[in-house]
């Protein structure tokens, strides 16, 4: 990115342009409604309102001003051209004013969070504050590309010595900024560019590792494949002569099994001998327990019909019982319902009030505001009463 032409034109058209001016520095009062907040500069405290900053022309500053209770104000200030009784001067304003907003105690009627953003338009335009709030190199280039379109309107151009005098030293100004711009593009450049080198070295450095990865990964792919090929080869070798030694044990392990089944044979054949006398005892003894469970079996159904007629009687207390604790806890649950309804009605109401007097709040002032300045257009009051009335209406802002 370039400065723009007609800036470096500016520049390079004046005679004995230099960025090393005796002076480039603007003194600047900071005041605010209410007194005594807390100024600081780019981060930095430089103090409490009223109080002078002192400002080089060449930069650009991030002002807040902040005070317990009130809404701390943030706003980027950079040069620029402005019309003085002295001619066209390339700097800051003599007076920068902040009105800060009170913040509401809990109750307090506040401004809805939609329309935030147009209230603090709206205060910053009652302090007369017409800075762009956006910052970065980009909106320093336009800044100085207006101020450079403007000194070259022909309507500021000097007509008297002190004028042309004061013209000159805001296009030296003017030109320090432009040369800080460059310096500053050239430097955002060469970091961008050293970034880029560090980011391709690197991934340069990873390509070579992937290939030296892939290169090794191949190596041993091919180590793997001669090994399990010379296994193979082994393996066929040696299948002849093991599968003959296996077919002989083979043979010898189902002659061994021929013997163990007749010899299990028979030992089933006593084990059956065995399991027919012990059939004949045990249907014996099944007679004789058959017998027992029988008289168990009456005992138990007695006591049985004894313990379900009893169980019936409970569980009917208890169903009773349930119906009344359900319908208890039904009333119970109705009650707290109709409760937590009214509860939330009052406060969809109570939230909806304080929307309508937020908003009427942010309308009142938006009115008078409107009206106070379309009385100073029409010329119904003199300059002295708008100052006055202004005065009050800010006054009554920060309240």
């Amino acid at each position: 990115m370039r400065l723009p032409a007609t800036i470096l034109a500016l520049c390079a058209g004046l005679i004995g342009c230099s960025t090393s001016s005796s002076n480039l520095s603007d003194t600047v009062t900071v005041t605010s409604n209410p007194t005594a907040a807390a100024v600081r500069l780019n981060g930095e405290a430089v103090g409490r309102t009223p109080t002078k900053v002192t400002l080089d022309r060449t930069k650009t500053y991030e002002m807040s001003v902040g005070k317990g209770g009130f809404v701390t104000e943030t706003t980027t200030i950079r040069p620029k051209a402005i019309n003085t009784k002295k001619g066209v001067e390339f700097g800051f304003p003599e007076t920068i004013q902040f009105t800060l907003t009170k913040v509401p105690a809990a109750g307090e009627p506040t401004v809805p969070a939609q329309d935030t953003a147009e209230f603090r338009k709206l205060v910053k335009r009652a302090n007369g504050d017409t800075t762009d709030e956006s910052s970065g190199i980009k909106a320093d280039l336009a800044g100085v590309a207006e101020s450079a379109r403007r000194m070259q309107d022909p309507a500021v151009q000097p007509k008297t010595p002190e004028a042309k005098q004061t013209y000159e030293a805001a296009l030296k100004a003017l030109a320090a900024r432009a040369a800080e711009l460059e310096k500053q593009v050239d430097s955002s450049r060469g970091s961008a560019k050293a970034e880029a080198a560090k980011e391709l070295a690197s991934i340069q450095k990873a390509l070579e590792e992937q290939k030296a990865a892939a290169a090794k990964a191949r190596e041993e792919l091919a180590a793997a494949k001669a090994e399990a090929d010379a296994k193979v080869a082994a393996a066929l070798k040696n299948s002849d002569a093991k599968s003959a030694e296996e077919a002989k044990a083979a043979k010898a392990a189902a002659a061994q099994a021929e013997a163990k089944a007749k010899a299990a044979e028979a030992k089933l054949a006593a084990a059956n001998k065995s399991a027919a006398d012990a059939r004949k005892k045990a249907d014996a003894a099944a007679k004789a327990e058959a017998d027992a469970k029988a008289a168990v079996a009456a005992a138990e159904k007695a006591v049985t019909d004894e313990r379900l007629a009893a169980e019936a009687k409970v569980a009917e207390a208890s169903k009773a019982a349930a119906e009344a604790k359900a319908a208890a806890e039904a009333k119970a649950a109705e009650a707290a319902k109709a409760a937590e309804q009214e509860v939330a009605k009052a406060k969809q109401d109570a939230e909806a009030a304080k929307a309508v007097a937020a908003k009427a709040a942010a309308a009142e002032f938006s009115a008078r505001f409107a009206l106070l300045e379309s009385r100073r257009r029409a010329k119904t009051i003199t300059q002295e009463e708008y100052d006055e009335q202004l005065a009050a209406l800010r006054k009554k802002l920060g309240e």
